[in-house]
């Protein structure tokens, strides 16, 4: 026989030999039979542990299948499907659980964290807060309950209940988290002021300022409440101090101060408190004062003034649209066709941007405009205000 012939004999006799352990193999594997509900729960864990969800969810089924007392088993299943985001079903495995009778309040207190964090997962905030509360009434001392409700406050939009969650939270963890606080007393101030009730919204509006004195939201509001109860003097100290504060979001308060400027007979100061609000501002943030100024100095015929305030802050924005359309403003009170054709070309390169427009920080939510809660997360300062 040749070589080659020699060869093919080899090389068939391993590929049955390979045919036959793949067979055997199969045989012994049908012969062993279904795992035990413990060996199934064992390897639910295991994969839980490698990252392979989807082997742990099918090993989780059989667990409880064979075993309807395995507690553990039913909570990760149910996790696991709401991580994947099957909520429904993870909805179904948690609630047949708060009926089982004779459950430990360990066992109870789990079962009402999987259970909230479900309701939370599927945006249904009411039941998420009632289960929160379930879970709140067996233990007092549970953090994941207070947080829970915290957010469930919010995104119902309940300030009053946010602020006493809050401040329950800060003494059971010990921590000060005024920042939060503030903003807190800030909306309800919000509210109190849209219902006519001065007196309650000034004194959250001070609350929010003794507690924190960069609080923006309590800052603008009682600007806004002073403006509109005649006191102009006072609702300029408080816009003020807002844009000193935070001068990147002085724009905030940039139209408001010019009006109550005009209205006490002091427009002469709107220029002195740009230049001292530039002298302060970092310079990435002095664009806003830069625009009023060039603006303020082009409404009064002083186009060269004007002009070199625009040409700074382009300089640090060089894309700023508004400060495009400004310069074609400008062309156009000078008469120069030319440059505001320019200008025009210049500002179509930009005009998808040409409206102000940010991000949540948290969700990437996109903005059409500065607000201090995300529509679609729902969290609290999502521009960092």
């Amino acid at each position: 026989m040749t070589k080659v012939g020699v060869l093919a004999v080899v090389l068939v006799a391993v590929g049955m030999a390979g045919v036959l352990w793949l067979v055997w193999v199969w045989v012994r594997g049908q012969r062993r039979g279904p795992v035990s509900p413990k060996e199934a729960y064992a390897q639910g864990l295991s994969a839980l542990i490698g990252g392979n969800r989807r082997e742990a969810i099918l090993r989780f089924k059989e667990a409880v299948q064979g075993d309807s007392e395995n507690i553990d088993a039913y909570l990760r299943l149910g996790d696991l499907l709401r991580e994947n985001g099957d909520i429904q079903k993870a909805l179904s495995v948690h609630r047949d659980l708060t009926v089982r009778p004779r459950l430990l309040d360990p066992d109870r207190v789990r079962i009402l964290e999987s259970l909230t964090r479900d309701y939370l997962a599927a945006a249904r905030f009411e039941e998420a807060g009632q289960s929160a509360e379930r879970l709140r009434h067996i233990d007092r001392t549970n953090r994941f309950a207070h947080r829970a409700l915290q957010q469930v406050a919010e995104a119902l939009g309940d300030w009053p209940r946010a602020l006493r969650v809050v401040e329950e939270r800060v003494k059971l963890e010990g921590s000060k988290d005024k920042g939060l606080l503030a903003r807190y007393h800030g909306f309800v101030g919000g509210e109190e002021l849209s219902a006519g009730r001065t007196k309650e919204a000034r004194q959250h509006f001070e609350e929010a300022l003794k507690l924190d004195p960069d609080c923006l939201l309590a800052l603008l509001y009682l600007g806004d409440m002073e403006h509109a109860q005649g006191n102009t003097e006072k609702a300029i100290e408080s816009w003020r101090d807002l844009a000193f504060r935070a001068p990147d979001h002085g724009g905030l308060v940039f139209d408001r101060l010019e009006r109550a400027f005009f209205e006490t007979g002091h427009f002469g100061e709107v220029v002195p408190f740009y230049r001292e609000l530039l002298h302060r501002a970092p310079r990435e943030a002095a664009v806003p004062a830069l625009l009023a100024l060039a603006e303020i100095h082009r409404r009064k015929g002083d186009l060269d003034e004007a002009e070199t305030f625009l040409q700074e802050a382009l300089e640090i924005e060089p894309d700023h649209p508004r400060a495009h359309r400004h310069l074609v403003k400008l062309a156009l009170d000078r008469r120069d066709a030319p440059a505001a054709l320019a200008q025009v070309d210049r500002l179509l390169e930009t005009l998808a941007e040409d409206t102000w427009k940010g991000s949540c920080h948290h969700c990437g939510h996109v903005l059409a405009q500065p607000i201090w809660r995300c529509p679609d997360c729902k969290s609290l300062n999502p521009l960092d205000l």
